[in-house]
């Protein structure tokens, strides 16, 4: 009746929102309350960095929610890399694996699987040696999968958000091209409407001038390192990859690059759109973020059509 009641409660938590956080939550209260766990989180990969992140705990130490775990280490790094259950039923007795908590005796870290993908860890700790048997384990891991589960449907219903915003500002930007005749002011816009729909920090124009490219339009909450309306070499940074490519390119992490310029003080991650009218390469469009990570290959599309449309403009 147990694992009935609380794969139950699991699964309407996972259909009750399409909200991510807050069904991870849900479901983390439940662990705790059904398990009597003193510590459970839930920790996503970053495949950029190939590391996985906590997204959602309670009950976690002070500084927690900034560890980030290298797959194939320590207990939850090394249930990530084989793909199952690892769980310690006393650290007092254990030499291979350190506690993540200071108070934590025993510890029982689950992978999230997506078919045959692994996406996180469900991580539970408890105050007590010995707190998992098999059964518990047993059922602990039937449970994760409702944890995936909310993990593949946040995942899908975000994404067709996302489409559908994008398609908007597509939308939008076209139609601006046909009413408003200053250039300045019609990419003012479209730097506006590309920061909502892409959810970036900072969106500019350059503008091709001599054998520069001058900043005609942005939009953000990032500090110029330029002045407003100054210019950057065409050839130099990210942008004159962009430019001598003739295609998208993406930084994730900028810093990692000693080469790398930008116009941004706190710029980390960047991407760069020609801006491509009649074969005539008139400047480009970059978008700026301060997290390392932040751009994906599959928003190249949608970008490349804004950037079509403001060039032909």
């Amino acid at each position: 009746m147990q694992k009935i009641a609380i794969l139950y409660d699991a699964s309407q938590a996972v259909l009750s929102t399409f909200d991510l956080d807050e069904v991870l939550q849900r479901i983390l209260v439940i662990a705790r309350d059904y398990f009597h766990l003193q510590n459970v989180a839930i920790l996503l990969l970053d495949k950029e960095t190939n590391q996985l992140c906590i997204r959602s705990q309670i009950g976690g130490e002070p500084g927690f929610d900034s560890v980030r775990v290298n797959i194939g280490t320590g207990l939850i790094g090394t249930a990530a890399q084989k793909k199952r259950p690892l769980y310690v039923p006393d650290f007092a007795k254990e030499t291979r694996y350190q506690p993540w908590g200071k108070k934590t005796r025993s510890e029982l870290a689950i992978p999230l699987m997506v078919r045959d993908e692994m996406v996180g860890v469900l991580d539970c700790q408890s105050e007590n040696a010995d707190h998992f048997d098999s059964e518990t384990v047993d059922l602990l891991t039937l449970f994760s999968t409702q944890a995936s589960m909310a993990l593949q449907n946040a995942k899908l219903y975000s994404l067709e958000r996302r489409r559908a915003s994008q398609l908007e500002a597509i939308n939008t930007v076209a139609r601006e091209t046909t009413v408003v005749l200053d250039v300045k002011e019609l990419l003012a816009k479209a730097c506006r409407k590309i920061r909502e729909a892409f959810d970036v920090s900072h969106v500019s124009m350059l503008v091709k001038e001599d054998e520069d490219l001058k900043l005609q339009a942005h939009h953000g909450n990032l500090t110029l390192s330029i002045p407003e309306g100054g210019k950057v070499p065409a050839g130099a940074g990210l942008w004159g990859r962009a430019l001598r490519e003739s295609k998208t390119v993406i930084e994730n992490e900028a810093e990692a690059n000693p080469d790398c310029i930008g116009i941004y003080l706190e710029s980390v991650a960047r991407m760069c759109i020609p801006l491509v009218s009649f074969g005539q390469t008139l400047g480009v469009l970059v978008l700026d973020s301060p997290h390392p990570g932040s751009f994906l290959a599959s928003d190249i599309q949608s970008l490349e059509s804004l950037a079509d449309i403001c060039a032909t403009a």
